[in-house]
């Protein structure tokens, strides 16, 4: 249950702030996604061998724990503006040499609130790898990637989970490779629930890959709003590719307890978080508006 809850809630906020944010770093169109699952493929291999073969983790985990601190700091866009107004003032720090201005630079209390947070939570993950702060860095990675990475169309969202479908497959069920490196690496790669038997884990690309299509239905969803220049934002491609990414998300997890091993989720997301907003194009009678819509830049 919490790890549905924390998965759905990183897609949820990361959508809303693909809406908001003008800081977009990469449109993926289809000829990209169709290389994807292939670039997948070779850095899982890659990380498989380092696991087995060479004793390199710690570098590893040192890197994705700075990405997790970084976006942690990044995620203080998330704060209310009324609280970021309350705490913008702060203390100037200058310097200058020969009249020379070296540094001058202001720094709000709330960039300090959230430079000794991140550090602190940083260093006591780095020292004692607890899985809430694993979770932590987990949830602002995912809800950072879904933000500033978009999907051009639903054409390249077809092409991209249909291609991940099969990749998934293969490593989890034809080889022990996707296993082993989610098992191998403790960063935050993954989010994990400690359990009687174990933890419980759910990789990050079973939720950025899902949340990118969704971020991409709920960016459709405003689009027809302003065009139709109605009062009320209603979201239907949002909430029923959501409601159809839940339903994959139960099943993948009935599927873990029934068979009692690991399950590739995107065998089940995938289909989920496709047919969802097929069918509610085809119930609104908007399936050629729908799938003609580019994506762009602007938010």
């Amino acid at each position: 249950m919490w790890m549905g809850l924390m998965a759905v809630g990183s897609i949820w906020i990361g959508s809303f702030n693909s809406i908001r944010t003008s800081d977009v770093q990469e449109v993926i169109g289809t000829s990209e996604a169709k290389w994807l699952p292939l670039l997948g493929s070779g850095m899982l291999l890659f990380l498989y061998v380092l696991i087995k073969y060479l004793d390199v983790m710690t570098f590893i985990t040192l890197y994705l724990t700075g990405m997790g601190m970084i976006a942690l700091f990044r995620i203080k866009s998330l704060i209310g503006a009324w609280i970021t107004h309350r705490f913008q003032q702060g203390f100037k720090l200058s310097f200058s040499f020969e009249d020379r201005v070296i540094v001058n630079a202001h720094f709000g209390w709330m960039h300090v609130l959230f430079s000794v947070t991140t550090l602190v939570c940083g260093v006591y993950y780095w020292l004692g790898k607890s899985w809430i702060l694993n979770n932590l860095f987990g949830q602002v990675l995912a809800i950072t990637s879904i933000e500033i990475v978009r999907l051009e169309s639903m054409t390249t969202a077809f092409v991209l989970l249909s291609g991940l479908f099969f990749y998934d497959i293969f490593w989890v069920f034809g080889t022990n490779v996707m296993v082993t490196v989610a098992k191998g690496i403790e960063a935050p790669i993954k989010l994990v629930i400690p359990g009687p038997s174990g933890y419980s884990m759910l990789g990050l690309g079973d939720i950025v890959v899902p949340g990118f299509v969704i971020a991409l239905c709920l960016r459709y969803d405003h689009f027809r709003f302003k065009q139709e220049k109605t009062q009320t934002f209603v979201k239907p491609y949002f909430y029923s590719t959501i409601v159809g990414y839940i339903l994959g998300l139960v099943t993948a997890m009935l599927m873990v307890q029934v068979f009692e091993t690991a399950q590739p989720a995107l065998l089940y997301l995938s289909p989920a978080c496709i047919l969802s907003p097929i069918l509610c194009s085809l119930y609104l009678r908007d399936w050629q508006s729908f799938w003609a819509f580019k994506d762009t830049i602007s938010p």
